[in-house]
């Protein structure tokens, strides 16, 4: 959902500078920031207004989550026939600064060496 971390290192503002620009602590922008918690409508304008963004531009759509992956993915070549979700999920912490609890995670399956969502019922 949150893709807010890699707009705040982009226009270099620490996660001390956001929060006190929304008038929240470091620790609840890091919550966040991890998936952690899911922060409330109010919230999500506050930090879209301090990093001069929209707030749809702070969350990641499925295609959007999908690409970070696959970009990490080509970059670091990953061998998707060895490699398991919680490994890809790691690197793409690390690369890219997805969150590992995004819930988008849940639905992601490694099927004939491509990384996808599945289907919704």
């Amino acid at each position: 959902m949150m893709k807010m971390v890699q707009i705040r290192k982009k226009r270099g503002i620490t996660q001390k500078e956001l929060a006190e620009r929304c008038h929240t602590t470091q620790q609840t922008i890091a919550k966040i920031e991890k998936g952690f918690v899911d922060p409330k409508l109010s919230t999500l304008h506050k930090i879209a207004d301090a990093l001069d963004c929209e707030p749809g531009e702070l969350l990641f759509s499925k295609a959007e989550f999908v690409s970070q992956i696959n970009s990490v993915i080509k970059e670091h070549q990953v061998d998707l026939k060895k490699s398991k979700v919680i490994g890809l999920n790691a690197i793409c912490a690390n690369e890219k600064h997805i969150p590992s609890y995004h819930p988008y995670w849940e639905k992601i399956v490694i099927s004939n060496g491509q990384v996808k969502l599945k289907e919704e019922k």
